[in-house]
């Protein structure tokens, strides 16, 4: 029997299809970072959404939709397991049956993502699956362990993407470890963010505490001061690094540090009840106002060195 041709746009028509089944992950899930992608040129988005979807997934296994479908921690943590795999093999190859992952290997491939950043986020990710009917309470250790992994390594995976498409990188050391520094500030307080703002589902859903001093059960003022305060620095560490960044990536970072920042703010103004009884949002008319702010200076100041 011959060997079937293939058509010459059979792998691009599938690669359209895969990144579209990521882009509606994005969208379904995350309006905030949604609207910073879209702030990106066109092929770099691309890539940091598929980033963003394999990483979705992963939190969607260990974050509640797994135990509604009837998987007891053991199958969880088989179901994790085995989708790090798929993660950490998917550059290997060129095709995947899987849209998702066929989209996530063409970009992982491309922007070389460091194997030991992946497998440092799934062991973050393995931390959310609890053993244990009364829930679990993080101690400070393991809370700098997950945030790394969850958040940190994500800031990072991010900067990969931005450097594959700039035609300046390698950068000169010093560069890198200013940006290297400030995106794990920024995914520590995007962490530490929406660990206040979903303080009281987590606790009440998902038996989780991950704020020492910050719990229904174990409440300390000072504690909650002292997160706030180191929100602060990590957004401004951040800030810091962002005229660091490839030029075309720096409007949408700046608008997703802004919106974080408001975000802050609203908490800041708030009691521990008020922050435990319903989740604090920023309303579309006023993201639209914050990040059109934050474009329009990364732009004058970009203009004034002349990039």
């Amino acid at each position: 029997m011959p060997v079937p041709i293939p058509h010459p746009e059979d792998l691009h028509r599938w690669d359209q299809v895969a990144h579209r089944c990521a882009a509606r992950v994005v969208r379904g899930y995350s309006t905030s970072f949604g609207l910073g992608i879209s702030l990106l040129p066109p092929a770099v988005a691309r890539d940091i959404c598929h980033l963003y979807a394999v990483v979705r997934i992963a939190d969607e296994i260990v974050d509640g939709t797994g135990t509604q479908a009837g998987l007891s921690p053991t199958d969880i943590r088989a179901a994790l397991d085995h989708y790090e795999q798929c993660v950490l093999q998917a550059p290997s190859q060129r095709f995947h049956t899987d849209p998702i992952m066929h989209a996530y290997a063409d970009t992982a491939a491309r922007c070389h993502f460091p194997e030991h950043l992946i497998r440092s986020f799934f062991s973050s990710m393995r931390q959310d699956i609890c053993v244990e009917p009364q829930g679990h309470s993080y101690s400070p250790e393991e809370l700098s362990h997950y945030i790394y992994g969850s958040a940190e390594v994500i800031g990072l995976l991010c900067v990969a993407v931005f450097a594959a498409h700039d035609s300046s990188a390698p950068w000169e050391k010093e560069r890198q470890d200013r940006v290297n520094t400030g995106a794990r500030a920024l995914g520590a307080a995007f962490q530490k963010i929406n660990f206040l703002r979903d303080i009281g589902a987590d606790y009440q859903q998902l038996h989780r505490t991950y704020l020492p001093g910050i719990s229904p059960d174990d409440f300390h003022e000072d504690a909650l001061g002292d997160l706030l305060v180191s929100i602060t620095k990590d957004l401004d560490s951040a800030d810091s690094a962002i005229k660091d960044l490839p030029a075309f990536s720096q409007p949408a970072v700046a608008s997703i540090s802004a919106l974080f920042r408001r975000l802050h703010e609203e908490l800041s103004s708030r009691t521990i009840s008020e922050i435990m009884q319903s989740r604090v949002r920023i309303s579309n008319a006023e993201k639209l106002k914050i990040v059109l702010k934050a474009v329009t200076y990364t732009q004058w100041r970009n203009c004034r060195k002349g990039k």
